[in-house]
């Protein structure tokens, strides 16, 4: 009630918005333009106040046939199996409230009572309720439902041929006027001819050998409206699918195929459930497209993430790539300073040695440096060739088979050359400074062919712990 009246209050309160706009704009009080936008924005907000929200209650009990007056309910069909009391169904019938009574249809009545004189019958007031009628069907079961007044029945197990004879048997009975029949096959449509506007009719197909006995009611099914072939299901889940479709709306005047539902419906029935809906709700919500259009958006999500997925796998290859291929040319950059300070610095040795063997012959009136600038090209070879480097680049494709063309560091400047001249050859001062300095590690100096090595130096050139065997130079 209080709905009601708000609810009037703003259609009294957006009527009169609107005749105040119309009477200002008419005075030439409001420009046509304000008007229009104060009208567009109310409309905005009156669209989103009248926009209605239900919650799992409230759409359960839209999408729930309303009975009244408690009528009688009949099953027909369940009691014939000896090894089964199939009360489940019963139970669910009793639950639901709306039935003031329940008759059950057996050929053998005395037989089917003794399998529901069970203990949870008798406490949960279903033997309250429960009336057992010996009835041969179909071709009794319409005198039947008249004589108990039977509002509605329930169909177990119903060849697909004999559809039509109890939906007509339904039919012809007077008070009844809702029919659930589970088939143990496919249906056509041509088996349900005698169905009309006169009936509430539901046929269910099922396959009734397939029907799994000890799992819990529960699980995800599959009720679609378009399949021709039944799958295997819960006993339990069959049976409140039968009794279900005797409330939820969206069955009324359906066949429908029964089945165990899929991945996406495990998910749908999760999402219901986390949000409160009852196994009623769940089958009306699966019934009215809920489950359709739940995997359709989910199939169209996955395959967004998919090709989001893929997008940004080709976009971080792509990186990777790059990244792979600077870090390569970093460590072949890093291998050829390598090798070029190994070759320059085996070569400076190679030609000090050289010098001291030549510098009273060949060698006479050279310094050091000036031989060493002189044969450097045969000085980097030998050294290439000393330490490995030659076969190594072969190997790595850096030189070719002919030694003669191959590219080796270019001669360090002496050290009497001027700066303009050191300018001219940056590449041969950086080779000469990396052969003969480091800072870090110590000196390695050649003082006419002799190697002072293990002796450091502090910055300001004074030697600090010589080797004890050897004597530091002077000038060092």
């Amino acid at each position: 009630e209080i709905d009601i009246v708000e609810q009037g209050k703003m259609a009294w309160h957006r009527r009169t918005f609107a005749v105040m706009l119309g009477v200002t704009s008419a005075l030439g009080l409001v420009p046509a333009s304000t008007l229009s936008s104060k009208v567009a924005r109310w409309s905005t907000v009156a669209e989103k106040e009248e926009e209605v929200v239900l919650t799992p209650a409230e759409e359960e009990a839209s999408l729930t046939t309303m009975i009244t007056g408690k009528p009688t309910v009949g099953v027909v069909g369940l009691f014939d199996e000896p090894s089964r009391t199939d009360q489940f169904l019963l139970d669910v019938l009793h639950a639901q409230g709306v039935w003031g009574s329940i008759v059950g249809f057996s050929a053998d009545p005395a037989a089917a009572k003794k399998k529901l004189m069970s203990r949870s019958a008798r406490y949960s007031g279903l033997l309250d309720v429960l009336k057992l009628e010996e009835v041969t069907p179909p071709e009794q079961l319409a005198s039947a439902l008249t004589a108990a007044d039977c509002g509605a029945v329930v169909v177990f197990g119903a060849e697909p041929d004999a559809v039509n004879a109890y939906l007509a048997a339904a039919k012809d009975a007077s008070s009844c006027s809702r029919v659930v029949i589970a088939a143990t096959g496919p249906v056509s449509d041509g088996q349900i001819s005698a169905a009309d506007d006169s009936l509430d009719w539901t046929v269910v197909a099922l396959d009734v050998e397939a029907l799994v006995d000890d799992e819990p009611e529960g699980g995800p099914v599959a009720i679609d409206a378009a399949a021709t072939a039944p799958g295997s299901i819960a006993r339990q889940d069959a049976y409140r699918v039968l009794a279900e479709a005797l409330v939820v709306a969206p069955l009324a005047k359906k066949k429908v195929a029964l089945s165990r539902g899929n991945d996406y419906a495990v998910k749908y029935l999760r999402t219901l459930r986390e949000q409160g809906y009852t196994r009623r709700g769940e089958i009306a919500k699966i019934m009215a497209g809920g489950l359709a259009e739940f995997e359709k958006q989910t199939i169209a999500d996955e395959e967004a993430a998919k090709a989001d997925a893929e997008s940004k796998s080709t976009v971080d290859q792509d990186e990777r790539e790059a990244e792979y291929k600077k870090l390569m040319e970093e460590a072949i950059r890093e291998e050829q300073e390598k090798r070029d300070k190994a070759i320059a610095s085996t070569a400076r040795d190679y030609l000090a040695r050289q010098w001291t063997e030549k510098k009273y012959s060949s060698a006479r009136g050279l310094t050091k440096e000036e031989f060493i600038e002189i044969e450097w090209s045969k000085g980097v070879k030998e050294a290439a060739a000393i330490l490995g480097y030659t076969t190594k680049d072969k190997a790595r494709g850096i030189s070719d088979d002919d030694d003669d063309d191959d590219v080796f560091p270019p001669p360090p400047p002496p050290e009497s050359f001027s700066s303009d001249d050191k300018a001219k050859s940056p590449n041969a001062r950086s080779l000469f400074a990396a052969a003969s300095k480091d800072s870090e590690s110590g000196l390695l100096v050649h003082c006419d062919g002799v190697r002072l090595s293990d002796v450091r130096y502090s910055d300001t050139g004074d030697a600090k712990s010589p080797a004890a065997d050897v004597e530091t130079p002077a000038d060092h």
